[in-house]
């Protein structure tokens, strides 16, 4: 007789659809807790990369400086030719290619001849070569060129002042009232000028509130902004259509709405494919065509000719001693953002 065996008998046993959905719900809430901290990671980084690339634009603008003892103009846009002048619609990026480690670049472009239709040996045309450095990678709007009309692309620009006024033509605020302008043309001062000024060279001797003091470049959207009022920060939006970008190669001889009285200047000058220059004609339209300046009547984060940025709550800006600072939307615009855009405003400078 054989003797009996023990039997066990195993029963398989899965999860029950309620432990299923517990274990679900568990995990869809630690993604809700850890993608914000992922995020706010990356666009640290992403900050830190846009940060150094201002810091390399920064050294490359005083090596031009101790090399020819005056910083880039903000253009060059015709140069003369027997009793006429010429066109050429150079932009300050395109001077300080050799000071950005672009010296083959540099080398390819011949500053005797117009830009437009200049090429690298291999056929690409020169104002659609898209430099990293000139990026921010936290730009979430035109990719590249393939978007912009074949045009490069710079999310920084140069700090033009006030407004679009030459500096000899640059109105004063009236006293008492910081909005309002003496319209007196005797009253006429060059004390709005920024870094970039239209239509001059600056020196650092000409820097009277002091390069720390005093922006030299700073973040432009791709889409730009709209809908903000002069003289404030942070009250506009991103254009959700009609962008406006800052070509880094080209800079048009007229641009946008500009009705200024540089404008009998610039009309003189066709455009950089020779079509007419007019008032109220922008270079290249849908998406918009800028040069790569700004200026300060529109703070930050408020109009499209001012500046913007995709970093949250302010914009990364270069001073004009090569430090970097991220300012914020919500500093003051009359004691903090206008003096820091002035290189002899003689402002008292707020914190910030």
């Amino acid at each position: 007789m054989k003797p009996k065996t023990l039997q066990i008998n195993y029963q398989r046993r899965g999860f029950t659809l309620v432990e299923l959905l517990v274990v679900i719900a568990v995990m869809v809430t630690l993604m809700g807790l850890l993608m914000p901290a992922v995020q706010q990671a990356r666009e640290a980084a992403r900050r830190t990369r846009c940060q150094n690339n201002l810091k390399q634009i920064g050294l490359a603008l005083h090596n031009y400086h101790d090399q020819f003892q005056i910083f880039p103009p903000e253009s060059i846009w015709a140069a003369p030719e027997g009793s006429t002048w010429a066109p050429r619609n150079f932009t300050w990026i395109e001077l300080i290619l050799p000071m950005l480690d672009q010296g083959s670049l540099n080398n390819a472009i011949d500053f005797n001849r117009p830009i437009w239709n200049q090429s690298l040996p291999d056929g690409q045309l020169i104002t659609s070569v898209q430099l990293d450095i000139l990026r921010c990678p936290s730009d979430a709007a035109l990719s590249g060129p393939v978007e912009a009309h074949g045009l490069a692309i710079s999310n920084y620009a140069g700090a033009e002042g006030l407004d679009w006024w030459s500096p000899t033509r640059v109105r004063r605020r009236t006293p008492g009232n910081p909005i309002a302008f003496d319209p007196v043309p005797a009253h006429l001062n060059t004390s709005q000028a920024g870094l970039f000024g239209f239509a001059h060279a600056c020196r650092i001797r000409h820097v009277q509130d002091g390069l720390s003091n005093t922006i030299a470049v700073g973040e432009v959207s791709s889409n730009g902004f709209e809908g903000g009022a002069p003289y404030t920060n942070g009250s506009g939006h991103l254009r959700d259509d009609n962008f406006v970008f800052r070509m880094s190669m080209i800079s048009p001889t007229k641009d946008g709405d500009q009705t200024y009285p540089q404008a009998p200047i610039m009309a003189a000058y066709p455009q950089p494919d020779g079509s007419p220059s007019n008032p109220g004609i922008w270079f290249r339209t849908g998406p918009h065509t800028y040069k790569p300046t700004y200026i300060s009547k529109y703070g930050i984060n408020s109009d499209w000719p001012g500046a913007s940025s995709y970093h949250v709550g302010g914009g990364n800006f270069l001073m004009g001693d090569g430090s970097v600072k991220l300012i914020n939307e919500t500093v003051d615009y009359w004691t903090v953002y206008h003096p820091l855009n002035t290189t002899a405003g003689k402002e008292v400078l707020g914190d910030f």
